[in-house]
């Protein structure tokens, strides 16, 4: 079943917007924008908001169903981001003079 459109309080709006622009992760600040664009009063559809921020529609009710369930806390991707492995070092002797 489709999640649907979201009914925001005041204090909940605020503090999505603190989170979204206080934020350097890319994925925490679209799903919270996707949750702001939710709202009921803002009167968007799930297919507008994910053409409008390049996701999919079903990415637009992942996002909704996990802000339901889990809060701010639903926001955070659950996988571990790749993390690169630290360049190989090489210790070059120096050069000596003939």
């Amino acid at each position: 079943m489709a999640a649907a459109a979201l009914k925001l309080t005041a204090p909940q709006w605020d503090e999505l917007d603190a989170v979204r622009f206080s934020t350097t992760d890319k994925v925490v600040f679209r799903n919270a924008t996707i949750i702001l664009m939710s709202h009921v009063a803002v009167g968007r559809t799930k297919a507008s908001i994910a053409h409008d921020l390049g996701c999919s529609v079903g990415t637009v009710d992942f996002v909704r169903g996990r802000y339901r369930r889990e809060g701010i806390t639903g926001l955070h991707a659950k996988k571990p981001t790749a993390v690169l492995p630290e360049p190989r070092r090489t210790i070059v002797p120096p050069c000596t003079r003939r």
